[in-house]
């Protein structure tokens, strides 16, 4: 299934704001707010993708977003105060971006499947910047960032046990997967676009595409086919050609 040209633009994980301008201006006091903080975070998660989240300094950080040390501190407590908000961003831009093709009535799991799988591959390549930030190096932030990317690892499997479940409806072909498995395919993916991002400057992640959704289909659609096995017996080894015979044979 193609996925609509209209819903495929690139999506800004940061939308640019230039600096304010100086002297008298139309611009709102939330509109000026909404500047800074929003360059803030953009500083924060590029500092943090450059060198990890420990090295990040607030002077550096505040030269970056073009605001004052006393600006930061009307926005944010502290670095990781500004960490967190980046982060929340930053999932929340991927969990927007795929909720048009989840609210839509995909003609097929498969084709459900290859539309959000695409749309997620293509917002972390058009911000590599910021999917270093949070797919490599959140975890070196602390319990909190962590707690962070885990109420997204969240969010994405109960996206797909739910939807499994609304396939399975109209489906009787399709078998109830445990838990695990979904937990098994969120978890694999992130791992695998994160080793792409780790090891290569412009990493080819579309790539991925068809191959993950392969294996997503093949978990959801195989269910049956593995639970009918469980039920049958496995077969022993054989018996060595040269075990000694029991009974009379041995006398």
């Amino acid at each position: 299934m193609t996925v609509k040209a209209d819903r495929r633009a690139r999506v800004a994980i940061f939308a640019t704001h230039p600096p304010l301008p100086r002297g008298p201006h139309l611009l709102t006091r939330e509109q000026v707010a909404d500047s800074q903080r929003t360059r803030l975070m953009a500083a924060f998660t590029e500092l943090m993708a450059e060198r990890g989240y420990a090295a990040v300094r607030l002077a550096e950080l505040v030269t970056r977003a073009g605001v004052s040390k006393a600006t930061f501190y009307e926005h944010f407590a502290d670095k990781e105060e500004c960490m967190l908000a980046a982060c929340e961003h930053f999932f929340r831009t991927i969990i927007e971006a795929i909720a048009p093709f989840v609210a839509e009535d995909a003609p097929t799991l498969n084709a459900f499947l290859c539309n959000v799988i695409t749309r997620y591959i293509e917002v972390i390549e058009g911000d590599l910047t910021a999917a270093r930030a949070f797919l490599v190096e959140l975890d070196a932030a602390g319990p909190k960032a962590r707690a962070c990317r885990h109420r997204e690892r969240q969010a994405f499997i109960a996206l797909f046990s739910q939807r499994h479940e609304q396939y399975r409806a109209g489906d009787p072909s399709l078998a109830p997967l445990p838990m695990i498995s979904y937990e098994a395919l969120v978890d694999a993916s992130r791992e695998l676009v994160r080793d792409r991002l780790d090891s290569a400057a412009e990493p080819n992640l579309t790539e991925l595409i068809p191959d993950l959704t392969l294996t997503f289909t093949a978990m959801f659609k195989g269910a049956a086919a593995a639970q009918d096995t469980e039920s049958k017996p496995v077969p022993g080894p054989a018996p060595s050609p040269h075990r000694r015979q029991s009974g009379a044979d041995e006398r």
